[in-house]
């Protein structure tokens, strides 16, 4: 049960960008919509990957050296997001309602996210 101290944070991760994602991209049908949402939701993190390994191919050495592991566990945050992203879209075109994409992605990616990662509960 460890995941329940985490499923706020996630809620409220998941709502802001379910509400973002679908207020810039309602205007934009078909597959567009759905590319630009990606966009939106990732491009950030794609363009610090960019910048990151850029440089390192480049010259030897990245951009941030020490935030190397934090740049490792970006690539799985990528398509994770890609999911989410469409999975808030599809829902929120198909109920109406931002909410129902969003306690799905707090419940999926807060499993998900817990069962990749050690977690150490006190047991006293």
């Amino acid at each position: 049960m460890s995941c329940l101290r985490y499923i706020p944070f996630f809620f409220l991760y998941y709502y802001v960008t379910g509400i973002t994602i679908n207020a810039n991209t309602d205007f934009i049908k078909g597959w567009k919509g759905y590319l630009v949402g990606c966009i939106v939701n990732v491009g950030g993190l794609v363009l610090y990957i960019v910048a990151q390994y850029g440089k390192l191919f480049i010259t030897g050495r990245a951009l941030w050296p020490s935030q190397a592991l934090s740049s490792i566990l970006l690539f799985a945050l990528v398509p994770t997001l890609i999911v989410a992203t469409i999975y808030t879209k599809a829902l929120y075109k198909k109920t109406g309602n931002v909410y129902t994409g969003v306690f799905l992605n707090t419940i999926l990616m807060t499993m998900i996210t817990i069962a990749n990662t050690i977690v150490y509960t006190n047991l006293l």
